[in-house]
Parts: C-alpha cells; sequence; structure tokens
C-alpha cells in the first residue's frame, strides 16, 4: 500500500468511528475516489448498507441499522442538521407518561 493511500486510509479511520455511516459524498470529501471505495469495501474496511451509504464494520455491528446510530451518523460524522422529533423524542426526554395511553408507534 502506498503511502498516500495509507493517509487516506487513517484518515478514515479517524473521522468515521465503528459501526458509523457515511454517504459516498461525504467519502468522497474525504479525499477517496469511487474505485478506491468500492476497493475499501472489497477488502473489508467498509460495508455497502444500500446506494450510496457505507459502514465501518465494528466487532459489534449488527446486521441491524440502530435507528440512533443513524441520527448520530448524520450528525456527528457528515454535520447535518437533524434531530430527533415526535414519540421518540418525548420518551428520550422522560415524558413518556403524558403520552396516550394504547398508543403504540414507535421508532426503531
Amino acid at each position: 500500500m502506498n503511502a498516500q493511500r495509507s493517509s487516506r486510509l487513517n484518515h478514515l479511520l479517524l473521522a468515521l468511528p465503528e459501526g458509523f455511516l457515511a454517504d459516498s459524498a461525504w467519502l468522497q470529501a474525504q479525499g477517496l475516489s469511487r474505485s478506491s471505495i468500492r476497493d475499501y469495501v472489497d477488502r473489508g474496511w467498509l460495508e455497502r448498507i444500500g446506494s450510496k451509504v457505507y459502514r465501518r464494520p465494528s466487532k459489534i455491528t449488527t446486521v441491524f441499522l440502530r435507528w440512533d446510530v443513524v441520527v448520530l451518523s448524520l450528525q456527528q460524522v457528515m454535520h447535518e442538521s437533524l434531530h430527533v422529533g415526535g414519540r421518540t423524542a418525548v420518551e428520550l426526554s422522560g415524558y413518556a407518561h403524558y403520552l396516550e395511553a394504547g398508543d403504540t408507534a414507535r421508532v426503531y
């Protein structure tokens, strides 16, 4: 592996925590070409989650995506302004007891 490629990989590993997501636009902004992204997937340094969405593998990564990891990825990695709202926000704030009984709609 040449020095420039090693430097880009190290930068990626520092910027993208294990289990977190990034889209192809963010990866390209970090200096990775489309072919490099494909190569990183082939080598197991990234997992392709969907169209133009990748995850850095983790020892504890499950097959399922957790909504809170997606939100944190958007907020902390890609610097998107995104907030949890609705019932989930009320529950996370500790006010679930004010919600209507029997309403079981949840975000997973």
